[in-house]
């Protein structure tokens, strides 16, 4: 998993986005969260209920994208990062997330580059 992104104010939520070999989002958590701490927790929650997860490929709009979503408990947990133009793509991309996820490297620390910092002069 990539590492969590916050802005550093108060107000910043953290997100998580699962990336690929060559850097290609393969999904992103369905929500944000206000500190790094509970992104990651959501990130180990996913891994232990990833088989228990319903699946729910949505159309962007009639006639239009596709894009898919992961919930356990009826809470959504997982959607894509972007939206296909046919069903089978948005499959594919689905199945790769699905594989990527128990074997995923989480970050070992914060990123220096997480935190916006503030220049004095």
């Amino acid at each position: 998993m990539s590492h969590p992104v916050s802005s550093g104010d108060r107000d910043a939520r953290t997100v998580w986005r699962l990336l690929g070999p060559n850097n290609r989002e393969l999904g992103r958590g369905a929500a944000a969260f206000g500190t790094p701490e509970g992104c990651l927790d959501a990130v180990l929650r996913l891994r232990a209920d990833a088989h228990r997860a319903v699946v729910a490929a949505l159309r962007t709009q009639p006639g239009a994208m596709w894009a898919w979503r992961l919930s356990v408990d009826d809470l959504p947990v997982a959607a894509s990062g972007r939206a296909y133009r046919r069903q089978r793509e948005c499959q594919y991309n689905l199945a790769q997330f699905l594989e990527a996820v128990p074997s995923a490297e989480l970050p070992r620390r914060k990123p220096e580059f997480a935190e916006a910092r503030t220049v004095r002069r």
